[in-house]
């Protein structure tokens, strides 16, 4: 596909382009969890083991990475709608050969390309934002956007176990198909390019690896990235490890767990429109400060549990809440720091801050499961060491010197 978008530069994000670029945002959960409920079906259709069906969800996360770090500096250089257009082409694409398929292999190697077409998806969405928006707005729309990749972990999975139920496992691929489908129509009339000619970066691998150790010695760009990427496996070890906890090691049901999971789900997306009006007269540097002290004390609060109290309930519940609704204080607000410091290599700052995210979740799941599912002590240990490294972050920042928006190059 090629842009007919005028060159023009908008003045700000429409209500309309700040919806699209959230479904754009909140498509890659879609892909991940839509499909989780037909593992077992899978398994027999394909005649494959579920370390094979499993690989299917490990390439997908780990080609986002990559595909986030290769197109966030391409859209520096050639612009965001090309790029954006070409991933969600990707992504159709894949989705249609994951719907197909009669090889696991096959699936393993569509679901990867469907990974490269989400990581541009996803990162041009937080360039765009970052072009057409600063300081207090720019946080409220990276909010926005947060907010939706929330609720998308609590619908894709129900969704997908009402299809696959009497559809079948392809069911839910054929679903992702008709998003992307849709999503690129929507995108090829709503979203404009908003990277003009003159602020564009020279291509080549060189100038990918030069954009980014510019954007690396900030001190403040590389306080944001570490918080996001350390907060966000705060989270992930929490989603990837509380179905064993809570299940396994505590004893409730799957539909307790589907209650405690969607209940902490919508305490963060609570806490995202209270940030959202914070953010009015509160400066995200600060908000982010609140954010890891919740998170923090969520944590201490895991730990105790777990190491002394033999997993009460309501402590459990109580951690998990303040590790969950705190995040909604951390990703935004990070966001919007941090590429607002990565001007004019937005697109690069975007695409190190999605590769770092994606990178600490497919690092994270396999260190909670390390010792079998009849502990948490792994899952409790590695939010630990990622609320100190979330500190650290929101220390760097902290302790930046003040930036002016928005920057040369």
């Amino acid at each position: 596909m090629t842009s007919v978008a005028p060159s023009r530069t908008p003045v700000g994000l429409s209500v309309p382009l700040l919806l699209i670029l959230a479904a754009c945002s909140g498509f890659p959960p879609f892909a991940v969890d839509t499909y989780l409920p037909g593992f077992p079906e899978i398994a027999d259709d394909l005649d494959a083991s579920a370390a094979q069906v499993q690989l299917t969800l490990t390439t997908f996360m780990l080609a986002t990475a990559v595909g986030q770090l290769m197109w966030g500096t391409l859209s520096d250089q050639v612009g965001r709608r090309p790029v954006l257009l070409g991933g969600i082409a990707v992504g159709m694409a894949a989705s249609l050969t994951c719907a197909l398929t009669e090889s696991i292999w096959l699936l393993v190697a569509a679901r990867a390309l469907q990974g490269l077409g989400t990581g541009a998806v996803m990162v041009v969405a937080r360039a765009v934002v970052a072009d057409l928006s600063t300081g207090a707005d720019a946080a409220r729309a990276f909010s926005t956007l947060a907010a939706v990749q929330s609720v998308a972990p609590i619908a894709a999975p129900v969704l997908g176990g009402l299809l696959i139920g009497p559809l079948g496992w392809r069911s839910a691929f054929w679903l992702l198909f008709a998003m992307t489908a849709t999503m690129s129509v929507a995108i090829w009339r709503l979203v404009p390019e908003t990277l003009p000619p003159g602020a564009r970066s020279g291509s080549g691998l060189g100038r990918l690896f030069a954009d980014g150790r510019v954007v690396l010695a900030d001190r403040g760009y590389l306080g944001a990235l570490i918080t996001v990427a350390a907060s966000f496996g705060t989270m992930f070890a929490y989603i990837s490890g509380s179905p064993f906890v809570i299940q396994s090691i505590m004893g409730l049901s799957a539909y307790a767990y589907s209650a405690i999971f969607a209940g902490t789900a919508a305490a963060m997306v609570a806490m995202i429109m209270v940030n959202r009006r914070l953010v009015r007269t509160v400066p995200p540097q600060r908000m982010i400060v609140f954010g890891l002290l919740g998170q923090g004390v969520g944590v201490v609060v895991l730990l105790v549990c777990v190491l002394a109290l033999d997993l009460p309930l309501p402590g459990m519940l109580a951690g998990f809440l303040l590790v969950q609704a705190s995040q909604a204080m951390l990703t935004g607000n990070c966001n919007a720091i941090g590429l607002m410091r990565a001007k004019p290599r937005t697109g690069t700052g975007a695409a190190l801050m999605g590769g770092a995210q994606f990178g600490t979740a497919a690092l994270v799941a396999p260190l909670v499961g390390i010792a079998g599912e009849h502990t948490a002590v792994p899952m409790v240990s590695v939010m630990a060491v990622a609320v100190v490294l979330t500190g650290l972050g929101v220390a760097l920042i902290r302790s930046a010197a003040p930036v002016r928006e928005p920057r040369s190059g």
